[in-house]
């Protein structure tokens, strides 16, 4: 594979990314260009200032760790045509994504009722783009079948989309690193030394998967450390969310109150032409002008707070163990009619307008931890393997991420837009409205 290498690009974190004409074919598509107007944490620049780094260059990092994970696996290392579907899935596996990356999902779902995820799109792209077809040929059919991975999942599967995969293995370092914080940093080069392909006929099936050494225990459980911790204080960054949440308002605003508004961009289903050709055209720049050009002033208002980076505040957040239980239970349950109608009371104790209430939910998962009256996460199942003995589970093993000071975190939030001298006021106010919930 090394001989067909006719570019090289240079990376922050990996060094070198090699890339074969092929690649730079699929790069050079406006389909693929178009990832660098889409930031890889949406808003998180408003309070990292340096993490405007874009989906385009953590596509090119990915394909750069697949390839390191293939070269370790002995079963992959001689398939040079399961070798190139690898690098192809790796470097195609975020071009659906849509402007401000995972928070155009959540703008979709709640505007158009329709769950939205942006793996969806990029099969829908891969099996509607002539341009990509082309160039991928006879790989095309294999690097769906990585995408999809509904099917028996072998190795191959798993360094595209599992607790291991490449994407991990990237954006965990490169969003540390563009966000300037340590939280991220982790021994990646101890992890890619000891993964391995763990065999399934150890585990009753046919399949295989990405697993680890024995020895590489200390340094993977050091990965979802980092993991967790991003998402604790850089992906779930409470003014980062409430940032989200004007934006996904704005949106809910514009589609509701303008009548101009194309609302189709919202308006997804399975194999939309009409759709992926309008959504191929949309960044954050693109996006955030539609917002701004709305006939509805709300919605045009937030735009201009965002682009100016006025922002709302939290006037009330609590994590729901900290609520009586019957408040915690009703705020689990909660819909999101009956939201609105507590946006709609907070707003008139505030005298604010109620759209410009927002209630947000927020869940940090650790998905090794055990509820202890028997709801369990869905874990992401880690094996790891002395030799060749039986595999053993990492949630079977003792680690910090099995205690619970680790458990899965509930948070309840209410912003608003407030002045500094009026928050004390407006907290006071939403604190009594919750107590009386």
């Amino acid at each position: 594979m090394e001989s067909e290498y006719t570019k090289i690009v240079r990376d922050p974190i990996h060094g070198y990314v090699n890339l074969t004409e092929r690649e730079v074919e699929i790069i050079d598509l406006p389909v693929f260009q178009r990832l660098r107007g889409i930031k890889q944490l949406a808003n998180t620049h408003l309070i990292y200032p340096g993490a405007v780094h874009t989906r385009f260059e953590h596509s090119l990092g990915t394909l750069e760790m697949a390839h390191k994970i293939a070269q370790k696996i002995k079963s992959l290392r001689n398939e040079s045509e399961k070798l190139r579907s690898i690098r192809y899935a790796a470097l195609l596996h975020d071009v659906g994504h849509g402007p401000f990356s995972h928070v155009y999902e959540d703008i979709v779902s709640r505007v158009a009722k329709n769950s939205f995820k942006h793996e969806s799109v990029t099969l829908d792209i891969l099996g509607t783009d002539e341009n990509l077809a082309n160039i991928l040929g006879t790989d095309l059919n294999l690097v769906l079948d990585l995408l999809k991975g509904d099917k028996n999942r072998f190795v191959e599967h798993c360094i595209i989309s599992g607790p291991l995969d490449a994407d991990k293995l990237d954006y965990l370092q490169r969003d540390s690193y563009h966000a300037g914080v340590a939280y991220g940093v982790f021994d990646s080069i101890r992890v890619l030394h000891t993964l391995k392909e763990i065999k399934g006929r150890f585990l009753e099936t046919e399949e295989s998967y990405l697993g680890a050494d024995m020895k590489g225990r200390e340094a993977v459980i050091g990965m979802l450390l980092a993991y967790y911790y991003m998402h604790e204080t850089v992906y779930s960054h409470k003014t980062r969310r409430i940032a989200d949440a004007m934006l996904t308002r704005s949106a809910e605003l514009a589609v509701k109150d303008d009548n101009t508004f194309d609302s189709s961009i919202f308006q997804y289903s399975k194999n939309d032409v009409d759709f992926i050709k309008k959504f191929k055209e949309l960044d954050d720049r693109s996006f955030l002008e539609k917002i701004l050009a709305s006939k509805d002033s709300r919605a045009k208002q937030i735009g201009r707070w965002l682009r100016e980076r006025v922002l709302f505040k939290a006037i009330f957040g609590k994590d729901l163990s900290d609520l009586p239980y019957r408040v915690r239970i009703n705020l689990k349950q909660m819909r999101p009619a009956e939201t609105e109608k507590i946006e709609k009371e907070i707003g008139a104790q505030l005298n604010v307008d109620p759209c410009f209430i927002i209630v947000d939910r927020q869940s940090i998962s650790n998905p090794l931890y055990r509820e202890p009256y028997g709801y369990v996460p869905k874990p992401e199942i880690i094996y790891f393997q002395e030799n060749e003995d039986e595999p053993i589970e990492l949630s079977s093993l003792s680690s910090p991420l099995s205690g619970t000071s680790m458990k899965t975190i509930e948070r309840f939030w209410i912003y608003a837009p407030v002045v500094d001298e009026k928050r004390k006021e407006k907290e006071k106010l939403a604190e009594q409205f919750m107590s009386s919930l």
